[in-house]
Formats: C-alpha cells, structure tokens, sequence
C-alpha cells in the first residue's frame, strides 16, 4: 500500500442500513456500493453520532462528540436553518482535511448546496483546497471508506478523522480529545473488536443511552436507555407524526430501572432485561453509571453554536452571487467558489 494513499470518503444522507443490496435489500438495484462492499469491508455496527445532517457532519469532520464543539443542541434547533446564521463549526476545531492539507494532501469538498448550512464559510476555506457546491438534490456529499468482516462492538462516524489522519500518515491534534478510533487494525483484519468500550448516545446536548462493549468479553456488546422517544405510531421506531423525535420534554419516556438490552443476543433490543433475567444486570449498570462520570469529567463548557441568536437569518452574512437580495445563480457553474 502506497503510505500517502488517495482517500475518497461519500457520506450520504438519509441512507438507511436497509437500503442497499449488500445489507439486504431487494427491491433496489446498487450494484456498485455491493461491489464496493464485497471487494472490501462491511461494517456491522457503523453509528451515525447525530440524528441529523448538521451535528453528523460536525462529528464526522473532528472526530470528537458533539458538545465539545458547541454543536450539541440543548433547545428545539438541531440544525442549522439558513446559509446565513452565525452558528457553524467553530473555527478553533481542526477538521482532518486540515491535517491532510499538512500532509501534502490537496483537499476538497463537493456537496449539495445545503451543506453550508452546516459550517461557518471560513471553516471551510482553511479546511478544504477547493468547496464545490451544486444545487443538485441527490449529490453526495463527502468520501466514504467502505472496508467485510463482520466484527465484535461499534465503529463510530468519528472514526474516520482518526484513520484518515493515520493514512495520511499525520498527527492527531494533542490540545484536545479525539473521541474517535483507528479502524486500520479492524479493516485490515489485525483484530476483530473495535477499541472502544464505551460509545454514548446523546440527542443534542442530552444523553440517551450509552453501548458497552465489555473488553473481557468477546460476547455481550450492552446498551443501556435512559430516555427514549414515545414513537408514533406504536412501536414504529421513529415519530412520523412530528417529523423528527424530540430529545427532551413531552413527547420523552425518562426509564427508571433503565432499559438494557444485550445487543449479542438481541440486535433487535426487542427483550429488555432486568435484575430477575439477567445476572449481571446491577453490575453491567454500575459500570455504564461510572463511565458516564468519567465522560463528563473530560468535558469543558463552550459556546453553544445552535442557539436561537446563531441560527436566525443575518443579511449581512448571506452568501451571494447574485445581486443582493436576490442571491441565486443563472447558471449551475456559477454555484463553484473556489477558496
């Protein structure tokens, strides 16, 4: 393997598990992402960090959870709305294209035009070598590594900084913590558990349930609820009425026992144990508690960038390439800024 590979990452919105061949679908065709699957790897338990395109795509950037950047919600706004809110990445976090910039790399960012949404312009220009943006709805957005083991534990979204970095043969930032982890050893079938032990789930800046991979154990993967949405309808798994699940207050079930499940055996977490089935369940509990604390000790207050003043429309920040306020372009070739 050359040590400065090329690396392309896709990152596809509202693409499902159930939706391409190499996971089981049948009633749509995607030869070329199965090809891509069975000539590398699939990975099993591969977690998005956020529930939507704006923090997703900031974890995926730094590799670390969403509310050391600020871009964990604590109000109704997940997401950013307008091209021109003052929200976005902060321009103090460094995003992997930046190491790669250090590397040698020439990098670059294709995206629909909604992604700007997501960062702040000057995050992107010290970021990325070149910023395509098109109007298209259905381009993808940023590269994917498709490595087809199945292997033990989760992988996270936050794992790719890590492992393109190490690719790229630069450093990991040493002024703050990269939640995420290497998956070279795991892609190149050198081991067959992810490293890490503890993932947790949080829904803006609120935490919903924590997986525990045991590292004595080659067995029970545990995840653990303390607050699940009320799904509409019953048992659907999601809230269609509402069009996204809350993260806090009506609409919220607060789980006192938690709710554990041993995704081993049950995947589906379908049969939640207790004291009386399981016999580690106080155990298994206790540690989850401990390792919440522990998490919590490493994080340190910062700006909220999805607050009300960050999201709402500001004139005098809206891109334009037209003449303003009519900021659209009459030709798709006219959406390309380079930076």
């Amino acid at each position: 393997m050359d040590s400065k590979p090329n690396i392309v990452l896709l990152l596809a919105d509202d693409l499902g598990i159930g939706d391409v061949g190499c996971y089981g679908k049948t009633t749509i065709r995607t030869p070329d992402i199965d090809c891509l699957a069975r000539e590398g790897v699939k990975l099993t338990q591969h977690i998005a960090v956020a529930q939507l395109c704006t923090p997703s795509r900031a974890a995926f950037l730094t590799g670390r959870y969403l509310i050391r950047s600020g871009m964990a919600s604590s109000n109704q706004y997940r997401a950013l709305q307008w091209n021109a809110g003052s929200g976005g990445l902060p321009e103090n976090e460094t995003t992997f294209a930046k190491l790669l910039q250090q590397q040698g790399y020439t990098t670059g960012l294709i995206v629909s035009s909604t992604f700007a949404k997501y960062s702040k312009m000057d995050s992107l220009s010290v970021s990325f070598h070149f910023y395509s943006a098109s109007t298209t709805a259905q381009v993808i957005d940023i590269s994917t590594m498709i490595a087809l083991a199945k292997h033990q534990g989760a992988t996270s979204l936050m794992d790719i900084y890590p492992t393109v970095v190490r690719l790229a043969g630069g450093i990991l930032p040493q002024d703050r913590v990269i939640d995420g982890r290497n998956l070279m050893p795991l892609l190149q079938g050198r081991t067959q558990s992810s490293e890490h032990e503890f993932l947790f789930h949080c829904c803006g800046s609120y935490l919903h349930a924590v997986r525990w991979h045991q590292k004595d154990s080659n067995e029970a993967i545990w995840k653990a609820h303390y607050v699940t949405p009320v799904f509409h309808p019953l048992g659907a798994g999601t809230c269609y009425g509402k069009g996204i699940c809350p993260c806090f207050g009506e609409g919220m079930t607060q789980h006192e026992p938690l709710l554990l499940f041993d995704l081993s055996r049950d995947p589906s977490e379908a049969k939640p144990l207790s004291a009386d089935t399981e016999p580690l369940f106080d155990t298994v509990v206790e540690r989850i508690g401990r390792a919440i604390e522990e998490h919590r000790r490493t994080l340190t207050p910062v700006p909220e960038q999805l607050s009300l003043y960050n999201i709402i429309w500001k004139p005098w920040l809206q891109p334009c390439c037209g003449t303003f306020p009519f900021c659209w372009c009459d030709k798709e070739g006219d959406s390309t800024q380079n930076l």
